[in-house]
């Protein structure tokens, strides 16, 4: 993450009612996802999310923000954004396992909808596998796919490869010949995998955690102070002239008698 404005060691200031162009990079090989939020104490003024970075390697956040409203005081900008690969070895996961399902963190389910088979998941390192048996030989598998997120389908080079809030999902397997996603609302998936050969006992390669970064910086909105100047216009008139010349007269008396005291003449003080 790089930031230009605001600057990241929180010494932006910027003036009420003030409209400013945020600018926010974000660079990785293999972008995924960018988000924005900015608040005060109390409140979520702005947010600004995107999951459309499939294939760049650098996006930038150019955005103008309108502070009018927002009052004086300190503001938060929370920034990040996430890549499509693994987040390396998955610490504290709760799994839960059932007959025809494993639920991760409470979070995304994975559904068997076949009859008389079951479906296990096993942790290896930085990704859960999921296995599915069965007493007889499996040519189809339908799988449910549901999460408290919107389920993203992902054009790489992974097979069936989702994502959804921080968590990616794949269906890597030699033995799958067709793979078919269909979309039943933002947050449900149906997965139709027709094998080569069947099989007992099919292992899946996985769902993991993206690898994402974070960084949450501050700036102050302070009072905009505004400087009036007088414009003094010259009196041009006869009587401006004739004060003018007024002054001048006493300034030269004045000048003369100073002079007399200190016994120097005027001519001597004005050639110096």
């Amino acid at each position: 993450l790089t930031f230009l404005n605001p600057l990241p060691s929180n010494l932006s200031i910027y003036e009420l009612d003030d409209n400013i162009t945020f600018n926010i990079t974000i660079t990785d090989e293999n972008l995924y996802s960018f988000f924005i939020n900015i608040s005060n104490s109390t409140n979520l003024l702005f947010n600004f999310s995107t999951i459309a970075l499939n294939g760049l390697t650098t996006y930038t956040f150019g955005e103008i923000i309108n502070f009018t409203g927002w009052g004086i005081g300190f503001y938060s900008v929370s920034v990040g954004g996430c890549d499509g690969h693994t987040e390396g070895e998955l610490k504290g996961w709760y799994v839960e396992h059932k007959p025809k399902s494993v639920k991760y963190n409470n979070e995304v389910e994975i559904g068997l909808l076949n009859d008389n088979a079951t479906i296990t998941t096993k942790f290896n390192k930085d990704r859960y596998a999921f296995k599915v048996s069965s007493e007889e030989n499996i040519g189809y598998i339908e799988l449910l796919i549901t999460s408290k997120s919107y389920i993203d389908i992902v054009s790489t080079e992974y097979l069936g490869h989702l994502i959804t809030s921080n968590y990616w999902i794949d269906f890597e397997n030699d033995n799958v010949d067709t793979l078919l996603i269909t979309r039943i609302n933002a947050t449900s998936l149906r997965v139709e995998i027709w094998l080569k050969n069947p099989k007992k006992t099919i292992n899946f390669n996985s769902i993991g955690a993206l690898n994402c970064v974070a960084q949450t910086v501050l700036f102050e909105i302070e009072e905009r102070f505004a400087f009036e100047f007088e414009r003094f216009e010259c009196d041009t008139s006869t009587t401006g002239k004739a004060i003018v010349f007024a002054g001048f007269v006493i300034f030269v008396v004045l000048l003369w008698i100073f002079c007399m005291y200190i016994n120097i003449s005027v001519l001597s003080m004005i050639m110096g």
